[in-house]
């Protein structure tokens, strides 16, 4: 894939996204700031359409997808995977509003702190998760933890090394797991 497709792979997959959590076309391009016409072109995924985007659109993709990441790891049912944007929220930052309606507004800043309100609950239930897969490992656990805690840091600085998104995966595990792998 060139870079050149990059950004039209990225809309496409976020479009795909917005639709799923039941978006509206107004919302969606809101949400991305691209205009009427290239939400539904992304839309229709045609292979030979490109589109270019600016820094702000490339963004707001990546909060679009990261968000999503998120709910991969609290949820497991589809239902609430993708339906969770458009639940009324009676969290802090949302105030009976759903996720959807707090982004929809188009800004960039309300984007980005619906991310972190739904990707601050990940440590936890990962840390959860493994506790209940492992149960006397508390080693592991805080092996995990500081892997997290790396990838977190990686993040935060643009350094190289496995993602928070490469740890929900399971794409990468603390090297303690070679010998001792986590129960099935």
């Amino acid at each position: 894939m060139s870079i050149k497709d990059k950004p039209t792979t990225g809309i496409q997959v976020a479009v795909t996204i917005l639709e799923k959590w039941g978006a509206t076309v107004e919302q969606g391009t809101a949400i991305l700031r691209v205009s009427p016409e290239t939400y539904a072109q992304a839309k229709q995924q045609k292979p030979e359409w490109q589109v270019t985007l600016d820094e702000d659109q490339l963004a707001r993709i990546s909060y679009v997808l990261n968000i999503h990441a998120a709910l991969r790891v609290l949820f497991d049912n589809p239902d609430n995977l993708y339906g969770f944007m458009a639940m009324p929220n009676y969290n802090e930052g949302f105030d009976g509003r759903s996720a959807l309606e707090v982004i929809a507004c188009g800004d960039i800043g309300t984007l980005r702190e619906t991310w972190l309100r739904v990707n601050m609950e990940r440590p936890a239930i990962m840390k959860a998760e493994l506790t209940c897969k492992l149960g006397y490992w508390p080693a592991i656990i805080s092996q995990y933890a500081e892997a997290y805690r790396s990838a977190v840091k990686a993040e935060a600085t643009d350094s190289q090394g496995p993602t928070r998104d490469d740890l929900a995966a399971g794409q990468c595990i603390p090297s303690c797991w070679a010998a001792h792998p986590p129960p099935r």
